[in-house]
């Protein structure tokens, strides 16, 4: 360690101004002390000093739980400041526990040994100032404090004798409860002996009376001919109906009688032999018809055909641009594949790189070009995509996952910046098993060697746990954190004035989505999946080790 030219005689007091029970009491310590030359021992020439005062835990070495540096006058050697003008002293510094006072003058090295921190005999009780038996006044009730929100007030109930309530004269009355419905505070009881219906006549009609009110009589009457008629079907009487044994015998039919009708066999005649239902064979389809352009509909399905053992539904053309197969409805769905076991609709093309298995194309409001949905089993893909050449899956646009997503390996890729046409630029994801969030940028230190840095008013709402790094640039000092983050800001301080310092601050995601769905570092492999790899030729096994098999044979 560098010798100071400076030496600090131990001629000083420390009263402590600061409460940590009030916020409004002076929150400085009154520091005096003789500052001498060490090679005479005398007092140094008077003069204006850079004096840094450092608070600690420990003795030696350790963190700064607080630091600043005041420029200090000193006359015949000696000086006095207020710790704290400079940067508020932390109430948080004084919980208790042994602190040590750290000084330092001008670029010399900080002077040992540190002076211990005591305090004044009487200041114990600072601490309770403001306090009754330890509580603040948030623990009390206030004098004019009532209890009207939770309890009826006396006011409230009906006193004359000075009883208890609901006693004697002292009875509670309904009109000085709350929220009686009406039907109760009127005072009268519709309900049980004396009240409501008294009785009901049934007879040639319904008679129903209220003890206060008029009397009502129902048409109800029971038997043929009245109100209702217990031997009518449909509201009509058996007259309007056949006996079981009725015949047409003597009935017309249409307008003729039957034994007038013509009823002859042969060509032309009434009955025709070469009839099917009365229609003739030109009416009916040949055998080799087939409906090549033609077009169903109907209120239901507008066709569907169905097969045990082959297709449903085959659909083939060789025109340019036109449908093998096409489906169209107004309201329902154009086309709907179902198997039991296998695949409910299958696409396959053999043409060129503008030729789709199946395609889906939505032009309405809000619409889905392909929607896939599976919910059930552990092994359920809503949509599955793979290819052993090319991409299993490529999206022109922008991708949103609502969930998890995990890959082997997470990279960007551009055109190389240096050879566009020719090469691609990748880059890769940092990988962590925390999930880290990362802030950095430049600031320049202000006239006392600090500064303010102010992070996104969403930055504590979204991070927790935070971490700090400082790099200085261009020379060296001794920077580090004076205040950690509060109300989205931190602060540095120990450099020199105009001085560039990069910060870089990381925190864990601390949001609403990752406290429901915490991250899960390590998570044993169920079922199916025991014996299975995500990448099995990275171990040099075959691709039917791999979790893509149990799809396949699932």
């Amino acid at each position: 360690m560098k010798k100071s030219q400076l030496f600090l005689a131990v001629v000083f007091s420390i009263f402590f101004l600061a409460s940590a029970a009030s916020a409004q009491v002076p929150r400085f310590i009154n520091y005096q002390g003789v500052l001498t030359d060490p090679a005479t021992n005398n007092p140094v020439a008077d003069n204006t000093y850079s004096i840094t005062f450092s608070i600690y835990s420990v003795e030696t070495l350790g963190t700064a739980l607080w630091t600043e540096t005041q420029d200090v006058t000193i006359v015949s050697g000696h000086f006095s400041v207020l710790l704290g003008s400079i940067t508020p002293l932390p109430l948080s510094a004084f919980n208790g526990s042994n602190r040590y006072l750290g000084i330092k003058v001008n670029s010399d090295d900080e002077m040992v040994p540190r002076k211990r921190i005591v305090s004044v005999a009487y200041s114990f009780e600072a601490n309770n100032a403001d306090k009754l038996d330890d509580k603040d006044a948030s623990a009390f009730a206030l004098v004019d404090h009532n209890h009207d929100t939770v309890y009826y007030k006396k006011t409230q109930l009906r006193t004359s004798d000075g009883t208890p309530p609901n006693n004697g004269s002292n009875m509670v009355s309904w009109n000085n409860l709350k929220d009686v419905p009406s039907g109760f505070a009127d005072g009268t009881d519709d309900t049980g002996s004396g009240g409501g219906i008294s009785q009901i006549n049934v007879g040639t009609g319904m008679t129903v009376s209220h003890p206060t009110g008029p009397t009502a009589t129902l048409g109800l009457e029971m038997g043929h001919g009245n109100g209702i008629n217990a031997d009518k079907v449909d509201g009509k009487h058996a007259s309007n109906f056949a006996t079981s044994s009725h015949t047409h015998s003597g009935s017309d039919i249409t307008t003729g009688k039957i034994n007038n009708a013509r009823l002859h066999t042969g060509s032309g005649n009434g009955l025709d032999a070469d009839k099917v239902d009365g229609k003739h064979a030109s009416n009916f389809a040949n055998a080799s018809h087939n409906h090549w352009g033609a077009q169903w509909s109907g209120s239901g399905l507008g066709l569907k055909l169905t097969s045990s053992n082959n297709d449903g539904v085959e659909g083939w053309t060789s025109a340019s641009a036109k449908s093998g197969l096409y489906g169209h409805s107004t309201n329902g769905y154009g086309v709907t594949g179902r198997s039991t076991n296998n695949n409910g609709v299958q696409g396959i093309t053999s043409g060129g790189s503008s030729a789709y298995g199946v395609k889906g194309t939505s032009s309405g409001s809000g619409g889905t070009g392909v929607f896939g949905e599976a919910n059930n089993g552990s092994y359920a893909y809503g949509v599955w995509g793979k290819s052993t050449s090319g991409y299993a899956g490529y999206f022109n646009g922008d991708v949103h996952v609502s969930g998890s997503f995990s890959a082997s390996s997470k990279s960007f890729a551009i055109d190389h910046p240096l050879d566009p046409a020719n090469e691609y630029l990748y880059h890769y994801s940092i990988e962590s098993n925390e999930r880290y969030n990362v802030y950095s940028g430049n600031v320049v230190l202000d006239a006392n060697g600090g500064a303010t840095v102010k992070l996104s008013q969403w930055f504590q709402a979204l991070n927790k746990d935070f971490r700090y790094q400082l790099t200085c640039i261009g020379g060296f000092a001794q920077v580090y954190i004076a205040d950690e983050i509060q109300n989205n800001t931190f602060k540095i301080a120990g450099g020199k004035p105009g001085m560039k310092i990069s910060w870089q601050v990381t925190g864990i995601r601390n949001d609403a989505y990752a406290k429901k769905h915490p991250a899960q570092v390590e998570k044993e492999k169920q079922g199916l999946e025991r014996g299975k790899y995500l990448n099995p030729e990275a171990f040099g096994l075959p691709k039917t080790m791999g979790m893509e098999s149990i799809k396949e044979n699932h």
